[in-house]
């Protein structure tokens, strides 16, 4: 479609308008979004806001390169001059990072969870942080269950930091219980957007209901257990304002072996606003990992006491809190 065109462009800024009010749609995701003329889009863009300002627009700019997917956000400060006027963007680079990361056991100094921290160490080139949509898998990637090799402590592993680090979370359909590839699908793209199990007539589990998920077997015999943890944390996350709008103060932790430089594969930050903070450990290996408070003592000097948002138990965050292998810890806590 020739965007330069005015009539076009006029067109389709009418068909947004219309859609939205015939179908009372609450946001629009764009496709493919920089293989579109960028000055008519962004005049589509603009008009669409004006008619619906709390419209959120998400472009997918599926590049690997922060800088190239900051440039697509609205208000950039790029040097060229352009502003996109596309409020949301997707953050491919942090799904390959998270992606990457889980599936990396023996690291060296740059890989694991390593991956997780860099990306967002450069958060400083995004406009706004708080309108960046995070996602881990989608109908384009191969089915979490198969990158992870059916390990559902990855699958939580993913869930937790989707549902603690800053942006809006998107969770694909059934990634919240590992779902897998068919097999019997000569279509990649089929094979990928399988039928949700229970949905159809003939099959032989129900994932829809808690009972059909607590009898499931086989690929999917850790369903209820993964989607009653992404229930926990997503609707913890509603109400946790420290996650919504909060700062992010992040710590990695390396150590020498022999004559190498090497990470411990584990990640931890702190979600903060003024009175309350939410402090998050992930731990990405084999093996039992042993807090040292002391090495936040940039953002907290002394132990304090707070919730574990998956347990509800109340924990004290100190030196030699345990953290079990593939594990995360999420616990909110009242500022000192």
């Amino acid at each position: 479609m020739n965007l330069d065109n005015p009539y076009v462009l006029k067109y389709f800024q009418q068909w947004a308008v219309w859609w939205v009010e015939f179908a009372g749609l609450d946001g629009l995701r764009v496709d493919t979004y920089p293989y579109n003329e960028p000055g008519p889009m962004s005049e589509w863009c603009k008009a669409v806001r004006a008619e619906y300002p709390k419209m959120n627009i998400v472009g997918e700019c599926w590049d690997y390169n922060i800088p190239q997917v900051a440039y697509w956000q609205k208000d950039n400060p790029n040097p060229n001059g352009f502003n996109s006027n596309l409020p949301c963007v997707m953050d491919f680079p942090l799904e390959r990072a998270i992606h990457t990361a889980l599936c990396e056991d023996q690291v060296w100094w740059d890989e694991g969870m390593t991956r997780v921290y860099t990306t967002l160490s450069y958060d400083f080139l995004y406009h706004d942080l708080s309108n960046l949509m995070i996602f881990f898998a989608n109908h384009d990637h191969a089915r979490i269950g198969d990158s992870f090799n059916g390990d559902a402590r990855k699958q939580k592993l993913a869930l937790a930091l989707l549902a603690t680090l800053r942006g809006i979370p998107q969770l694909y359909y059934g990634d919240e219980m590992m779902f897998v590839e068919r097999t019997d699908c000569p279509s990649h793209d089929g094979a990928k957007r399988i039928d949700f199990p229970g949905g159809w007539e003939g099959d032989s589990c129900n994932l829809f209901t808690e009972e059909g998920r607590k009898a499931a077997t086989g690929l999917y015999a850790p369903a209820s257990d993964l989607y009653n943890y992404a229930k926990t944390l997503f609707n913890w996350r509603k109400g946790c304002k420290a996650v919504q709008e909060g700062e992010t103060l992040h710590f990695l932790s390396r150590k020498n072996e022999g004559a190498r430089n090497i990470t411990d594969n584990s990640y931890s930050f702190f979600r903060y606003k003024d009175s309350d903070a939410v402090f998050v450990y992930v731990n990405n290996n084999e093996e039992e990992r042993s807090l040292d408070w002391d090495h936040y003592r940039e953002f907290v000097s002394a132990p304090v006491m707070g919730r574990d948002v998956v347990t509800g138990e109340v924990i004290t965050l100190q030196n030699g809190v345990k953290v079990p292998p593939k594990s995360a810890l999420i616990v909110e806590f009242e500022r000192p």
